[in-house]
């Protein structure tokens, strides 16, 4: 039910930087306080972090967010005695997920190119053309027309997202029940 929640909470934009982002950390500290492996004085640090994915264990893997969507990557653990509902459900969140990552692919793609066409339109019709960065007042205006605009995107966009997320309670639930039921009468025949 965990992993189910984690999905949900995947599924929203916002609800992504809630997740923990499951990259391999393999630090190698000797004997020698933290402050010294964090120093600024140029000592090679002996923490080293690695983006490789961990081999599959028992659970699903979330992966870093994708650069253009911010939706993390999701592999789904695929258990050996997988029933039918089990696959449907796990089929199911993929397709959810990918519908999310699409939609966010394509707002996201859509808003920095408009972005990038309203900051250039400012610089060619301002008259100080040496500021690197447009002024926060010009960006509102930016944000404000970019939101209106896509208002109705975004509500068709919430209201799919409540129907395919609690279209997925019930298989959900059927799932929870498969593996309860299957961690009890295996932890039964474990007992002498």
């Amino acid at each position: 039910m965990v992993q189910y929640c984690q999905c949900l909470a995947a599924a929203a934009k916002f609800d992504v930087l809630c997740l923990a982002n499951r990259i391999t950390i393999s630090a190698k500290l000797v004997n020698t306080p933290l402050s010294r492996h964090f120093s600024s004085k140029g000592e090679s640090k002996k923490l080293k972090i690695t983006s490789s994915a961990p081999a599959m264990g028992k659970s699903d893997i979330y992966g870093p967010p994708d650069p253009i969507s911010n939706i993390q990557t999701i592999r789904f653990y695929i258990p050996p005695d997988e029933t039918p509902t089990e696959k449907k459900f796990r089929l199911q969140r993929a397709e959810v997920l990918d519908w999310n990552h699409k939609f966010w692919t394509d707002h996201n793609t859509k808003f920095f190119k408009e972005k990038g066409d309203f900051v250039k339109s400012i610089k060619s019709t301002g008259k100080d053309q040496s500021k690197k960065t447009t002024p926060a007042e010009q960006m509102s205006v930016f944000y404000r027309k970019f939101l209106n605009e896509n208002r109705k995107d975004h509500l068709r966009y919430n209201k799919e997202w409540y129907k395919k997320n609690i279209s997925l309670l019930w298989p959900a639930f059927l799932v929870f029940f498969i593996r309860l039921r299957r961690k009890l009468f295996t932890s039964n025949r474990k007992l002498p």
